[in-house]
């Protein structure tokens, strides 16, 4: 493990706050005790869910309760009741588990999400999705770095075996629950687990790194691609709507890559939506005369004889709201006017009021919009903006716009800010912080 405790001193620095998602199973709680040996002082915030679907999930979440209560650290807990009678299914619960690791996470402003997938979590989501099918970048399975709706998520245990974690917590007495449904073969990834990774095992040491550079090669590959279909790309689709003159005249190959880039920017986090098969039927039914097509998770593609556009089958609520001492959104967030402020982050803002035109507003991004981003020459596209932050689909909708009266765009609380932002040292005599909504 020492290479994991490497990373972390690395990675994390002084009063880092870190989420960690702990099931209070072998996996997490080694990540857990590792957290607890960095070498600086960070912050550990502690995330369960109680998924309600096993008879053990109760015992979990009342160890994973106590141990963190005897370590003094800051614990949260969600419950999907409803999971075990059916109600979600497996994507959605894993939405909404992530949904309330990223709410934590915002009104926290951690550095990131902490995840213990390990090396056999890699090699098994790589054969299931060999197996099932999938794109170039689902066949390189789990990333040790991603981004899920602008929450930095890690993986640090990437790079061990299972049986390296049941040695680290055998050698520091490191307790733990077991999942007793590890042992079932109902599930694919289980019988990969239980019959094909022991054959893996014992014909290379060293497979965890083989499957690694099988990543590494696969995803080098595939930016090589996306920086072809990046040119294609920007000839073809303007403000989300795609010209069919100029789509027609790719090959049948280019059509089927730009289509899950231009999926891939409309449904964001929710892109496990979509199948290839959707893909296909897509690049069919543009083919054909009809208008409309319904696709999963309420977007619908329209179509003509000059273009296609996906979009979502609701209008999306416009407004614009004059920032008061607070201003209650309806994404769940307020902004609030304070005095103090010691935060850098993108959840605070300082501005001095003789350098904008008051009163202030916040408002829905609209077509168009641009920004000065801070430490940045020149301009860039509000829209532009949230697609490098890897904010897509429908949460681009979610993310509030504060302008002056002049509509200058002065900040896009969370995700980034404009030239305005002063320094704390600097003169300013405006304050606003960008918070969950809690009591309203």
């Amino acid at each position: 493990m020492d290479r994991v405790i490497d990373y972390l001193n690395s990675y994390l620095g002084d009063n880092d706050t870190v989420i960690l998602g702990l099931s209070g199973g072998p996996d997490s709680m080694c990540l857990l005790d590792l957290l607890t040996k960095v070498k600086h002082h960070i912050n550990i915030i502690i995330c369960h869910v109680n998924h309600g679907i096993r008879p053990n999930n109760k015992k979990e979440e009342d160890f994973v309760s106590k141990y963190v209560s005897d370590l003094g650290l800051t614990y949260y807990v969600m419950h999907i009741d409803s999971y075990k009678n059916n109600s979600f299914s497996e994507e959605e619960a894993r939405e909404k588990r992530y949904s309330f690791f990223r709410n934590i996470y915002n009104k926290t402003s951690a550095k990131c999400l902490m995840t213990a997938h390990h090396g056999d979590d890699l090699v098994e989501s790589i054969i299931m999705r060999i197996l099932r099918g999938s794109t170039l970048e689902g066949y390189a399975g789990i990333k040790k770095l991603s981004n899920w709706d602008g929450m930095e998520i890690v993986r640090p245990l990437i790079e061990v075996s299972k049986k390296d974690i049941y040695d680290y917590l055998e050698s520091n007495n490191v307790p733990y629950q077991e999942d007793e449904t590890n042992g079932l073969n109902s599930h694919l990834r289980n019988r990969i687990r239980h019959s094909i990774l022991p054959l893996i095992q014992s014909e290379e040491k060293s497979y965890i790194s083989k499957f690694l550079k099988y990543q590494t090669e696969l995803l080098n590959g595939e930016k090589l691609i996306d920086l072809y279909i990046e040119k294609k790309y920007e000839e073809i689709v303007l403000d989300n709507i795609v010209n069919k003159k100029k789509y027609n005249n790719l090959t049948l190959e280019e059509q089927i890559k730009l289509l899950r880039m231009y999926f891939k920017r409309n449904y964001g986090d929710k892109l496990s939506l979509v199948q290839d098969k959707h893909i296909r039927l897509v690049n069919k039914f543009i083919k054909g005369n009809s208008s409309k097509l319904d696709l999963p998770g309420g977007y619908v593609l329209y179509n003509n004889s000059l273009k296609f556009y996906i979009t979502l089958n609701k209008v999306i609520d416009k407004y614009c709201i004059k920032l008061g001492d607070r201003t209650i959104l309806n994404n769940g967030y307020e902004i609030i006017r304070v005095n103090e402020a010691n935060d850098n982050s993108n959840y605070e803002i300082r501005l001095n009021s003789k350098s904008l035109q008051l009163p202030l507003y916040v408002k829905a991004r609209e077509p168009g919009m641009k920004m000065e981003v801070k430490n940045l020459n020149g301009s860039k596209k509000v829209k532009d903006i949230l697609i490098d932050k890897k904010i897509l689909g429908v949460q681009k909708d979610k993310v509030p716009v504060v302008v002056d009266s002049r509509g200058e765009v002065i900040w896009l609380p969370g995700v980034i800010k404009s030239k305005y932002d002063t320094h704390k040292d600097g003169n300013y005599d405006i304050i606003f912080r960008y918070v969950k909504g809690i009591d309203k």
